[in-house]
Parts: structure tokens; sequence; C-alpha cells
């Protein structure tokens, strides 16, 4: 196999982000080493990083099993282990490689195409070790040396390309020095800081990307990766649905105990945006973020962060009204997934707050004694199975008790909510309709009008919702189309 890559001497980690970021880049790749399971095979190749891939093209030898190229459904459990070394110097590895897209061959040699979804380097060298190992390594050089101050415990830094901050409660001073001007500086708004109970945050914008930093607190109980990561991960979700823009990095660093553990990268996709994010770029905001929209960060990253069933659910929502909401999809497509989200969120909601809501409980206790009385009734008429009482007698076992409707009254008035009619009136309108029968009428003028403002206020109602759900208070956009801002 003839490769043609760059050859960069002593490549530092660093060096390899920027050139992933950049993309369109050829790297050299040596070592190969593929674990299948019940298989291993060895070779080399060349890593081409682009803009929204990777590729990993292998030579394995002519004798490599054919099993190495497969098509049809892969599971988790169908992946292999890919490590080796890019540039010479960098030892990475590939935990999730699905079997290869491609094979060819040219001149008695067999290349085998493989796209992996993130690319992690393996930590060396004093990146390699903790706090404590590091401090032995150095008090083994210079008996004398002396320890400096504890740093935070687990510590998270992710980079996202083409993403520009909402708002900023911050900024960087530059200095500079000349010969003849002397000292200058100069401040730029570049970014939001916040804390949350167990870390503080930053978000950076360094150019056009956006650069996320996680520090814990020393209340921050570490040793477990699961919850560290969960931690990040709300934070991630949170800056998603802030900023209607899923945060997804092309890098990201985790270091616990002084010990860098992940080294993570992934193709600098470009993100699509959505529409109907919740809030419109403000001016400065104060340091204190409470009562402003700065808020909403930290009390959705909180929220995210308990990884509970509620939450999981809830952000698989919003990460499905962010896609539905972006610009290139179909109109109809669009309003067809918002419409299941506002609907799906309605019950999660009610479900979570039904304890609190006394009085829908005491309906519901009515109804459900109602249904069993006629139900009883009806079964006595049913002489067979399938004949229309017995149909009737199913028809009346899956009623609910609290309807859409119900629900959405209930959940506004427990949260003290006021002029949200207009966000049901416009589900009621637009859910889907082909589901009941319909198909959509949007031909006419003013009925387009009337669609795309229901959209919005769809969208407007979602994110009200769940933005008081996480105890939110302050200003939010309820329909973007109709430029409708609201004070919650």
């Amino acid at each position: 196999m003839n490769v043609v890559s760059v050859h960069r001497p002593n490549m530092s980690p660093d060096t390899f982000g920027e050139l992933v970021r950049k993309g369109e880049e050829k790297l050299r790749v040596d070592e190969i080493k593929i674990e299948t399971g019940s298989e291993q095979f060895f070779g080399h190749g060349l890593l081409l990083l682009k803009n929204n891939e990777f590729e990993l093209q292998l030579n394995l030898g002519m004798t490599a099993s054919a099993g190495l190229k497969r098509i049809g459904v892969f599971h988790q459990s169908d992946t292999w282990v890919m490590t080796g070394k890019i540039n010479n110097c960098l030892e990475f590895k590939c935990p999730g490689l699905f079997p290869a897209a491609e094979e060819h061959i040219f001149n008695e040699t067999k290349t085998f195409h493989f796209h992996p979804d993130c690319i992690e380097l393996i930590p060396t060298g004093f990146d390699a070790l903790s706090r404590i190992e590091k401090e032995a390594a150095f008090k083994a050089i210079n008996p004398d040396h002396k320890a400096p101050n504890r740093g935070c415990e687990v510590e998270f830094h992710a980079y996202c390309a083409d993403y520009k901050l909402l708002f900023c409660n911050g900024g960087t001073e530059s200095v500079s020095t000349n010969d003849f001007f002397g000292h200058s500086s100069q401040s730029t708004l570049n970014t939001f800081m916040d804390s949350t109970d167990n870390y503080d945050f930053g978000l950076i914008n360094e150019g056009s990307d956006l650069h996320i930093c996680l520090r814990s607190k020393s209340t921050w109980n570490s040793g477990n990766v699961e919850k560290d990561w969960n931690l990040f991960e709300g934070l991630q979700h949170s800056i998603g649905f802030v900023h209607g823009k899923n945060a997804w990095p092309y890098r990201i660093i985790y270091w616990s105990n002084g010990k860098k553990m992940t080294d993570r990268f992934f193709p600098p996709n470009r993100i699509k945006k959505t529409i109907h994010a919740p809030f419109s770029s403000m001016p400065m905001l104060p340091k204190e973020t409470t009562g402003t929209v700065g808020a909403s960060i930290k009390l959705a990253a909180k929220f995210f962060e308990q990884n509970t069933d509620l939450s999981e659910k809830i952000s698989y929502l919003l990460f499905m009204a962010r896609e539905a909401g972006a610009s290139a999809v179909h109109f109809d497509i669009r309003s067809l997934a918002l419409c299941s989200v506002f609907e799906k969120l309605l019950d999660l909601i009610f479900e979570y707050l039904s304890p609190q809501i006394t009085a829908t409980q005491h309906e519901q206790q009515l109804f459900q004694q109602a249904k069993n009385e006629v139900s009883t009734e009806v079964k006595k008429k049913s002489v067979r199975q399938g004949d229309p009482y017995d149909r009737i007698c199913r028809i009346l076992s899956s009623m609910k008790a609290v309807q859409s409707g119900d629900k959405y009254t209930a959940i506004i008035n427990h949260f003290g909510l006021k002029e949200m009619s207009m966000h049901f009136e416009a589900w009621k309108k637009e859910r889907p309709q082909l589901a009941h029968g319909k198909f959509p009428n949007g031909q006419q003028e003013s009925r387009q009008t009337e669609y795309i403002l229901n959209q919005s206020r769809i969208a407007g109602g979602i994110n009200i919702l769940f933005l008081k759900l996480i105890g939110y208070s302050g200003p939010v956009v309820a329909s973007r189309f109709e430029d409708i801002h609201r004070v919650i």
C-alpha cells in the first residue's frame, strides 16, 4: 500500500486536535492491531481526517479474513477494538469499531476501509500518572520538591466547532507590549461562568469555537468514572437545550486526580441549530446569574446529571425537538415531531407531579369507579370473546381518567403560569392529523400563516414547560415567529 501522508515528528495530542479541527488531513498509522473476539489482524495504513468523518484505509495483508468486511445491522456487541500508532508517536484506540465498509485489491495489496465514530488517544508519560505518582517522581529527582496546592479532583475540557454563546458574564483581557506604544490591553466579552453544588464551569468562545471547562469542587467525591461523566454530560445536555444546538464536541479531555483518563476525538461535524431556541442573544449578564437567563444552564445541568428515568426521557425528547426544529427539516415533518414531543412531555411531567396534585387524584378515583361500574354491567351482556359487548369492554379499559387538556391545565396551575392557552390550542390544531384520518391542508395562504405560528407556539410551550419543571424563573421566548417574549 503506497501511503502519501504528512509526516509530523513528535506530534502532540494538541497538534493532533488542531488537525482534527481543520479536517482534510492525512496521517500515517502503524502497528495496527484489530481484535474481533475470535481473530486478530495486524497491519498499517492511512488515517484520513475529514470534516464529517474519520476514515482508516488499512493494509492488513492479502490473507486477511473476508470477515473483516460485512454488511447488515450491527449492535454494540458486534464491535471490535483497534489499537495502533499515529505518526509513529501517538498511541490510539478505537474501542467501538464496526466491520469494514469497503474492501479494495490493487497491485496485490488488499485495503480495508473503516469509519470509526471516534479516535481515543492513549495517555502516556506524565499524563498517565496520578497526582500522587507525579509528586513521587518529582521527589525522586529533587528531594526538596514541595507539592503544589491540591488541584480539583475532576476536570473536563471539551471543544465544540462553530458554537457561539448566547450570553456572557465575563471575558478575556489580552495584554501586549510594543517598544514604541508600550503596554496595551484589549478586552473581549467571550465567557459565561457559573457553578452548581458539585462543580464550577466556564464556557469560553475561542474564535468561532466553544471551550467547555468543568472543574469539580472540593466536596465532590470522585473515584467513580460513571458519576464524573454524568456531571459533564448533564452540562452538555444543558448547553444544548439553552442554545438550541447540540453541544457535541470534536474533542473531550477528562482528568481525574491529576491523571488524564480520556482524550477522545470526533469529526467536527457542522451541527444543526433549531430556530425555536428558548432564549435570544442577550447583552452582558451579571456574575450572579440568579433571576437571569444564565441560571437556566446550571438548573438544567443539575436536572440532567441526576441520570434518572425522567431526566433521560426528557433529554431524549428535547433532543428530538432540536433536531426537528432545524431549518433544513421539512415543515410538515417538523410539526409532526414537535406535536409528539409536546404530548409526551405533558405525560411525563404530569406523571411526575401527580402526587402533588391532589384535586386530580380525586377526579381519577371517581372516574375509575364509574368506569368499573359501567364495565361490570357491559360484561354481563357479553356471551363470547369478540362480540360487540366484549369490544366495548376493551374500549372502556383503555380509556384514561385524565385527558391531555386536563393534564395541561393541572400542570400550568401547579407552576402558576399565566397566558398559556395559545400553546395547547396550537397543539390541538396541529397534532398528527394523519393519525386521525386527516391530511394537512396548508395550501391556502391564510392556513399557511396559521400553520407556521402554531408550530412556533408548540415549540415555545415545550421550552416553557421544561424550564418550569427545573425551577427556572425569568424571561423566555414564548413564540419565536411572533417575537413573543414572556417572563415566567
